[in-house]
């Protein structure tokens, strides 16, 4: 994923669309009902689920395996702690009342083994609650999406355009190429990307929770606004 390193710091302007504030809204609710109201973002980025968390008030940790997205993450938000680590198997010496994954980040797992290893290891390190999204369902999916999409703040400009497609059937795949101007130096860069993840359906996560032997609600965030044609967001809810 070289666009997550290469322009971790643009990242929160291409993402401006995502309703950081209504997740965390949620994830606040849910740690608030926890005695050391303790909570661990797997999949943490540039930390704009929990850079809302009074460091006094609330435990907070956050978790990538981004080196890039860290650094801006750290450099946003002293005040909680990050570390590095992939979500099928880091491995901490305690357990958070809340472990969330949010922003689809599951979907970069290609298997239903590597998903299974991935959702428990989060139930490993929850005491009360787990929640993760799936932003990019198959039971929804359509192919051929084509975006091309500006954004500007006060120094950069950057162009998003892309077209995602299916590949065998259950995997999404879509070059993005970003086009960047830095309005206070006049240079102008490009960068170009590569995903690839999984379009799971929501029998195949089901399965997967009760394989492992957990029940799980289905939440709206009331939420988010709809992006587009080729996704609804559905939010696992799993009580420990």
């Amino acid at each position: 994923m070289i666009m997550y390193e290469q322009l971790a710091e643009i990242y929160d302007l291409i993402n401006a669309g995502i309703p950081y504030d209504r997740e965390y809204e949620l994830l606040k609710l849910l740690t608030d009902k926890s005695k050391d109201k303790s909570l661990l973002d797997v999949g943490c980025g540039t930390g704009e689920h929990i850079h809302f968390f009074s460091p006094e008030s609330y435990n907070i940790f956050g978790l990538d395996y981004s080196k890039g997205m860290l650094d801006i993450a750290r450099a946003k938000n002293p005040h909680i702690n990050f570390m590095h680590g992939d979500m099928s198997d880091f491995a901490l010496d305690r357990k958070f009342s809340v472990v969330s994954c949010l922003g689809s980040a599951l979907q970069y797992n290609l298997t239903l083994e590597d998903l299974e290893r991935s959702i428990k290891n989060l139930l490993e390190h929850a005491n009360d609650y787990v929640i993760f999204d799936v932003r990019y369902c198959i039971d929804k999916w359509i192919d051929g999406y084509v975006k091309d999409k500006t954004y500007e703040n006060d120094s950069i400009i950057v162009r998003e355009s892309w077209v995602s497609n299916r590949v065998d059937e259950v995997y999404s795949v879509w070059e993005p190429k970003f086009e960047v101007h830095n309005k206070l130096t006049g240079e102008d860069f490009e960068y170009m990307d590569y995903h690839k993840i999984r379009l799971f359906s929501i029998n195949e996560i089901a399965t997967i929770l009760t394989t492992l032997g957990y029940s799980y609600e289905l939440i709206d965030v009331s939420a988010a606004p709809v992006n587009d044609v080729r996704h609804t967001q559905f939010y696992f809810l799993i009580k420990k």
